[in-house]
């Protein structure tokens, strides 16, 4: 995905050479390990494939190909209405690995979670690729007087109605910060990079993140931790607006 700044989240050399690499993949769940297999080697494709190919949604594995039951345009009948509904619609998307993470997402969500309409989540996961924020949380911060926080709802608002409609830019969204990374790690904290000290953090992206780089212990423990302070403070600000409804 595009990014406006220049090589984020990298550093030329920030582990000696000859340093052994951690042993973080026994502290991973082995669903989310599949899974950034799978990422690795689907996180940049399709973006500069014409988009007719692309619709085909074929998964080259091995010297066969594999057919994906992609979701139908948000436009289109079929689309699903649910968080449960677009799990289970992804959790036959055709790869094994991907179908295995889809369904261990699915066992630790709660029911009340999986009923909620789209509409309320999708633009949260926006939001959080974008600005590291919720929509809750960019909302209570608007109310308290910060118009920035209103700007990017607006903005989030204008980037979810145009995906749903196909109406995005033929370049893609610009981030201030690198998507990928911001999507791996949001996975990953459900699948044990919680768990990981900032060396293994590291070693981890270095392996899975399809940038191919090295990367910086510092600037991934700080994303991990602004991540999980922008979750937190989602729910936080959501369990207000429902604590303070009639």
């Amino acid at each position: 995905m595009p990014t406006t700044r220049i090589k984020a989240f990298k550093s030329p050399d920030p582990r000696l050479p000859h340093e052994t690499r951690s042993n973080f993949l026994q502290k991973l769940d082995p669903w989310f390990v599949g899974f950034a297999h799978f990422f690795k080697e689907n996180a940049t494709q399709g973006v500069d494939r014409p988009k007719r190919t692309r619709k085909e949604g074929l998964v080259e594995k091995g010297s066969r190909s594999q057919s994906v039951k992609l979701p139908p345009a948000p436009v289109l009948p079929g689309w699903p209405r649910t968080v449960g509904e677009m799990l289970g619609l992804l959790a036959g998307s055709g790869d094994s690995r991907f179908a295995e993470a889809i369904g261990a997402i699915q066992e630790r969500i709660p029911p009340e979670t999986l009923a909620m309409d789209l509409n309320q989540v999708l633009p949260n996961l926006v939001s959080l690729l974008k600005y590291q924020a919720t929509v809750p949380d960019l909302r209570s911060r608007e109310m308290r007087g910060d118009r920035s926080a209103g700007l990017k709802v607006v903005e989030t608002a204008d980037i979810y109605n145009r995906w749903m409609h196909e109406q995005l830019p033929r370049g893609g969204v610009r981030f201030k910060t690198n998507a990928c990374h911001n999507l791996l790690m949001l996975f990953g904290l459900t699948g044990g990079l919680d768990r990981l000290s900032s060396r293994e953090l590291a070693d981890f992206f270095d392996k899975f993140c399809s940038c191919g780089q090295t990367h910086t212990l510092e600037v991934l423990r700080r994303l991990r931790w602004k991540l999980m302070g922008a979750m937190e403070r989602g729910r936080e600000a959501t369990d207000s607006i429902v604590a303070g409804s009639p």
